[in-house]
């Protein structure tokens, strides 16, 4: 009886410390998946590496701090159109900074399409 009751107690600490890790860990944000996904969708149609996957990654975290910035500092004024519209030559501009000429070169070809198709 002893021993069953030892082991429970085990088994339910083990439990409790392992909820509690899990609780510690952040979900993961609807933005970090969306920058996910773009940086995997980029960085695969441009045959880029895991670090420069990366750096895509982070751009585009960057991006959508500034545009959920913008959307917070202007969220009751007619002026967030306006600032949203250029929103897209921002994200060029980090990837400029990211991306080596001959790559940028081809995501800018390659994005164009990505929108004529839509």
């Amino acid at each position: 009886m002893y021993k069953l009751a030892l082991t429970l107690l085990l088994l339910i600490s083990g439990f409790i410390a392992i909820a509690q890790t899990m609780a510690d860990k952040p979900a993961a944000t609807v933005e970090d998946k969306k920058a996910k996904r773009i940086a995997k969708l980029v960085s695969d149609s441009l045959s880029l590496n895991e670090g420069q996957r990366q750096q895509l990654y982070e751009a585009n975290i960057k991006f959508q701090q500034m545009n959920l910035n913008k959307r917070q500092q202007f969220a009751n004024s007619d002026s967030l159109d306006y600032y949203m519209r250029g929103a897209e030559s921002k994200r060029d501009s980090l990837y400029r900074l990211v991306l080596p000429q001959s790559k940028y070169q081809l995501y800018l070809q390659k994005k164009k399409v990505f929108l004529s198709n839509n």
